[in-house]
């Protein structure tokens, strides 16, 4: 919770552009359920003769079209429903990745903020290597996270809950059946998320060992070659990047 209320005041600036994301990711959703409904719709009682299931007033509003205007009408249905989904997307796209992007500037800001006030004594014994890492690939990971995962999780919760409904309508038995493997599906994710949040910490403090190594090569390059100590150093970087796979 610590960390998201962080997040949360990073954001500042942004949230309103990440609350339309997640909206966009939201009707995008409900057009693509949407579009299986209306050929289910467009089979089963324009094509064939079962009575539609649709509200009173859009009965009363189609009835006085023919068949191939009611044709048209679902085709041109589709047409605009494909396009509102695409629309949504392109917005959902825009809008989480300038606020993703938006937010990490604010973290490298306060970051560069923070280190410029730090005392000497602890860049004397920080490795500038870890320094690095924390502000390039940590950062990108965040930043990575905001604009494409975090926006998958609420087109998850959004697919779920518009969904269900629709399945349960059409069949409660048979969605009941499809639900029994969610909980499944959750034990196997949390289990996975533990064992990858382990894996993941530890191949981040192996980048961060590895980056202060290359900092260090970069920086006296003149001393190691002075003294020969090329092979020493390029078999010591081979350790060090060979220590990230887990």
């Amino acid at each position: 919770m610590k960390n998201v209320k962080l997040l949360w005041r990073f954001m500042k600036g942004n949230r309103l552009t990440y609350l339309g994301a997640i909206l966009s990711t939201g009707l995008a959703t409900l057009f693509t359920i949407l579009n299986p409904q209306i050929l289910r719709v467009t089979i089963d009682s324009v094509i064939g003769d079962k009575p539609a299931e649709l509200p009173l007033w859009v009965m009363r509003f189609i009835d006085g079209f023919s068949f191939t205007q009611k044709l048209v009408g679902a085709g041109l249905t589709l047409l605009i429903i494909t396009v509102l989904r695409g629309f949504f997307l392109y917005l959902k796209g825009k809008w989480s990745a300038v606020a993703a992007e938006n937010t990490a500037r604010n973290i490298r800001n306060s970051i560069y903020d923070h280190l410029q006030h730090l005392p000497y004594g602890y860049h004397v014994r920080a490795e500038t290597g870890d320094l690095i890492q924390r502000c390039t690939s940590d950062l990108e990971t965040l930043r990575r996270f905001m604009a494409v995962q975090l926006v998958e999780i609420g087109r998850a919760l959004f697919i779920l809950g518009l969904a269900l409904p629709a399945m349960i309508a059409l069949d409660t038995t048979m969605t009941l059946i499809a639900m029994l493997i969610v909980p499944v599906i959750f034990v196997f994710s949390v289990v996975f998320f533990v064992k990858v949040k382990s894996a993941f910490k530890k191949a981040d403090e192996a980048e961060g060992r590895m980056s202060t190594v290359l900092q260090e090569n970069l920086t006296g390059v003149r001393v190691v070659r002075a003294f020969g100590r090329e092979s020493f150093e390029i078999e010591k970087f081979d350790k060090k990047i060979r220590s990230i796979v887990i």
